[in-house]
């Protein structure tokens, strides 16, 4: 395996896994390429909570990039070998896509998984939040809320059933989410009207199969909620979202369409198609239109931050003061870097809306010749490389 699980944002900016196993001497990393496909950056690929009371890392998942470009999820697991404790422990992992590796947090649901990115229309959430889902069908937490929803089910998942994936359209009126059976390890794809906006109160209303498969099948419905992807041991596959009135569960209407014969879990964005060249409009092609708009130059950070660009060894020692503004209650988690060694973190949490600061200090070597700084707040990140004087 070299690249695994990529997904991509609004802006054409891509995640993905990179590597060829686990493990601290695995050399897996996450790596943030161009629309283009060119790597920006790369980073370790931590798993944090593996490594104590004998857990080994058993298997990590695809990324999920938000929307905007700047913040990376990815599920792993953990098995504990301990005597006595043995079990699995799966961790959603969120990480800088500016500073790909370093964690920011980790959401650890009780068997949650396959995060999901969307726009919510809750009171007070985040522009972009990231619900996580378990087998039996249930919402548990969202980065914004970060409040078990383990009331509100989605999905019946029977006995003999589980939900192993879901993805809900950027409206917030589909549902595409497949439906494993356990004695016989087929799974299904179904698509469903949403009633109700994504607090409590929600509800399946029309729902229609889309394909059924003896692979797992994981799908990805469209920002707008008009198609659906997935795939199965046919390859990587389409289809319209053609859910009709009063539908309880039987075959969708529509046609399916092949995207690539050998391709696995693909995921919807709303980047934009690549641009191509025009073609030669041959003699007399009319007025020069203009230069060609700029190419996009990347995620950017949504959060202000105020700190040094440049401190000596005695002033990282002392402390770096880095200030952002709330406008409301807020936790603010900063942490400076050296590689992919953190060597220093702090968290200030507001109550109301003011100036949120956080100091990081830290005792580094002479020769470090820069550090680098993530402050986040929810889902909005802000990294920096601060020079080192002497």
């Amino acid at each position: 395996m070299r690249y695994y699980g990529p997904s991509q944002a609004d802006n054409g900016t891509i995640a993905v896994i990179y590597g060829a196993g686990l493990g601290a001497g695995s050399g897996t990393q996450i790596r943030v390429l161009g629309a283009d496909g060119a790597v920006q950056r790369t980073g370790p690929l931590q798993l944090r909570t593996c490594g104590a009371f004998g857990q080994l890392p058993t298997s990590f998942g695809a990324t999920r990039i938000d929307p905007r470009g700047e913040v990376i999820a990815h599920e792993y697991m953990c098995t504990n070998i301990g005597s006595g404790t043995a079990g699995t422990t799966v961790t959603t992992a969120l990480t800088s896509a500016a500073s790909p590796g370093v964690i920011m947090d980790e959401l650890r649901a009780v068997g949650s998984y396959r995060p999901s990115w969307l726009t919510t229309r809750a009171p007070g959430a985040a522009a972009n939040d990231m619900l996580l889902t378990d087998q039996y069908g249930r919402w548990l937490e969202t980065l914004a809320w970060r409040l078990p929803l383990e009331a509100v089910e989605v999905v019946d998942a029977n006995e003999g059933y589980v939900l192993s994936s879901a993805s809900f359209s950027r409206t917030g009126n589909v549902l595409a989410y497949a439906i494993g059976e356990e004695s016989t390890d087929r799974s299904t794809v179904y698509v469903a009207r949403m009633t109700g906006d994504l607090v409590p109160g929600v509800g399946v209303g029309a729902v229609c199969a889309v394909a059924s498969s003896t692979e797992p099948m994981t799908p990805s419905v469209s920002p707008d909620g008009s198609r659906v992807a997935w795939s199965d041991n046919g390859g990587a596959k389409v289809a319209a979202v053609t859910v009709p009135a009063g539908a309880n569960g039987e075959a969708c209407p529509g046609t399916i369409t092949t995207l690539a014969a050998g391709g696995i879990n693909p995921v919807f964005s709303g980047a934009a198609a690549p641009s191509r060249p025009a073609p030669d409009p041959g003699p007399n092609p009319g007025p020069d239109p203009g230069p060609n708009p700029a190419p996009n130059p990347g995620p950017r950070s949504t959060l202000a931050v105020k700190g040094p660009t440049s401190a000596s060894l005695a002033q990282i020692r002392k402390g770096l003061t880095f200030s952002t503004r709330c406008s409301g209650k807020c936790t603010v988690k900063g942490q400076m870097v050296v590689g992919s060694r953190r060597v220093a973190t702090d968290t200030t949490k507001l109550k109301r809306m003011g100036t949120a600061r956080v100091v990081l200090r830290a005792k580094l070597k002479k020769s470090v010749p820069a550090v680098t700084v993530v402050i986040s707040s929810g889902a909005r990140v802000f990294s920096r490389t601060v020079t080192v004087r002497g």
